[in-house]
């Protein structure tokens, strides 16, 4: 749990003191659900997203770089929850291989430049992660290296957007569905692309709301911007690095978007993106 968590990173400040730190989140991951399970205590014992904010403001974490070596946490709501807390985040929009990444180059690397920063290291392992697993067949792998920085921006122009779409959604219902449902997914039931779905948007000449265009392609700009490097497989090459939350049909996952769970997220608050996913299934 987020105590836990907490323990762990003081514990090894005070053991070990550097200039640099690293944060990896390595288990199983479950996107907006939370990650790291802990199986010896019930299938739902895990670290939800809001924990995980916690224990990284109890532990007053200044990162480096922070690594989740998980499933599906490349989503903008989880980017946004930790961006304060580190300068580079590497993580995956879909799966990741049960291998991981390769450490032992790391390691290597470190070693042979032991003043690298957080962003080298991150677009170390996911370089690393790419390379070793471009042969592999019919999977659905996926990583990305993100500029936390950058994650303001990319929220300003999704509250334009969202805004502008809500706005636009009764005039425009069966064009930005579409735009959502030819655009890639993780799941019919979970995030979709960011940069595929507002690129639709951006380009849909159905939609001859100017605003509703423009401030989709503003989105797509800051989230490339903040992308600094990003690799899918060819089964869901459409995948550029971002995801946020976006069911196909709405039918939500309680444990997902419980109505004030998923409004409550920072993201949420500062977008306004939950009005739009409601407005979007009242259409």
């Amino acid at each position: 749990d987020g105590a836990t968590l907490v323990r762990f990173m003081t514990t090894v400040e005070a053991l070990y003191p550097s200039e640099k730190t690293a944060l990896v989140m390595y288990d199983h991951g479950g996107g907006l659900f939370g990650l790291c399970w802990d199986d010896t205590t019930g299938v739902d014992e895990c670290i939800r997203l809001p924990e995980l904010a916690d224990a990284l403001d109890q532990a007053s974490a200044d990162l480096d770089l922070l690594v989740f070596n998980a499933c599906l946490m490349g989503q903008a709501e989880i980017a946004f929850q930790v961006a304060h807390h580190a300068d580079t985040i590497v993580f995956s929009e879909h799966v990741m291989s049960m291998r991981g990444f390769e450490w032992h180059l790391a390691f290597d690397a470190l070693r042979a430049e032991p003043t690298m920063d957080g962003t080298a290291l991150g677009l170390l392992l996911a370089e690393n992660y790419a390379a070793n697993n471009a042969a592999a067949t019919g999977s659905l792998f996926t990583v990305s290296v993100l500029d936390a920085s950058a994650m303001d921006a990319v929220v300003g122009a999704f509250a334009a957007a969202a805004a502008a779409q809500t706005t636009a959604l009764d005039e425009f219902t069966s064009q930005l569905r579409e735009c959502r449902n030819t655009a890639e997914e993780a799941d019919p039931y979970g995030p979709v692309d960011v940069v595929e779905y507002m690129s639709n948007v951006a380009g849909c000449e159905k939609i001859d709301d100017l605003t509703v265009r423009s401030t989709a392609q503003q989105v797509v700009d800051a989230v490339e911007e903040a992308i600094l490097y990003h690799w899918a497989l060819q089964w869901v090459e459409g995948m550029n690095g971002l995801g946020v939350y976006f069911p196909r049909n709405n039918t939500q996952d309680e444990w997902i978007v419980d109505g004030e769970i998923y409004s409550a997220l920072p993201f949420c608050q500062e977008t306004g993106w939950d009005a739009f996913l409601a407005a979007y299934e009242a259409a």
